[in-house]
């Protein structure tokens, strides 16, 4: 009895130890809930941040697939305006070929082209310049301070080949001093005439001598003894 007794105390300390540690056990439990409940918080908003990444990832694809989608669309549009362009300018030159400018006839106020003209046919060894032979003669639009090039749309290309043919005795006829220094030139539209420059420039570039146009072609020479490229 006595020893039970005794041992009371000993029993009362551990009870309250106990006490102690079930109070803490309690405030740990509660520690680690509040934790889980962070945790849970801290998923939720990682799901929902990651659902409107996944959203915005689905966006932007679809944004793509429409970009490159309009993008298609946009060349297909430029390919076909730059196919209308082409046919456009190859019907349009090829309703010069009867065209001939003629450039370095001097300008005058109240000049009659037709009259002016009349000495080339008889020094070129052609067909005199007539309704039958060429159906308009007029000046072509120019910049300030340059002549005018006068342009002749004959009746027929075999006419204006004809006078094309001989502009080589051009040259010569102004040595001479029967002709003031004229050229004779193919009637090119701007896109043609751009391509030739650009063409010429090339040409020129890998050694070529000469570079001129035919009846809306390209024509290109090396050297004298070379024969024509096309």
């Amino acid at each position: 009895m006595r020893k039970s007794l005794k041992s009371l105390p000993e029993m009362h300390a551990k009870v309250d130890s106990l006490y102690l540690h079930k109070t803490e056990f309690v405030g740990l439990s509660k520690h680690v809930q509040e934790l889980q409940e962070s945790v849970d918080f801290t998923s939720k908003q990682y799901d929902t941040v990651l659902d409107q990444v996944k959203a915005n990832q689905q966006q932007m694809s679809k944004g793509e697939e429409e970009t490159d989608a309009s993008k298609k669309i946009v060349f297909e549009q430029a390919m076909n305006i730059q196919r209308l362009q082409e046919d456009q300018n190859e019907s349009e030159q090829y309703s010069r070929r009867a065209n001939l400018e003629i450039h370095g006839l001097p300008f005058n106020q109240d000049e009659d082209l037709k009259d002016d003209l009349s000495k080339l046919p008889v020094a070129l060894n052609l067909p005199n310049i007539s309704p039958f032979y060429a159906l308009a003669i007029h000046r072509l639009p120019s910049k300030r301070d340059t002549v005018p090039a006068v342009l002749v749309r004959f009746a027929s290309l075999s006419v204006k080949e004809s006078w094309s043919a001989a502009r080589g005795k051009l040259r010569h006829l102004h040595q001479s001093g029967a002709l003031p220094k004229l050229f004779f030139i193919d009637n090119l539209t701007k896109l043609t005439r751009d391509l030739f420059w650009y063409a010429r420039t090339a040409a020129n570039d890998k050694g070529y001598l000469f570079a001129w146009v035919k009846t809306g072609n390209w024509m290109i020479k090396r050297m004298k003894t070379h024969h024509f490229s096309e």
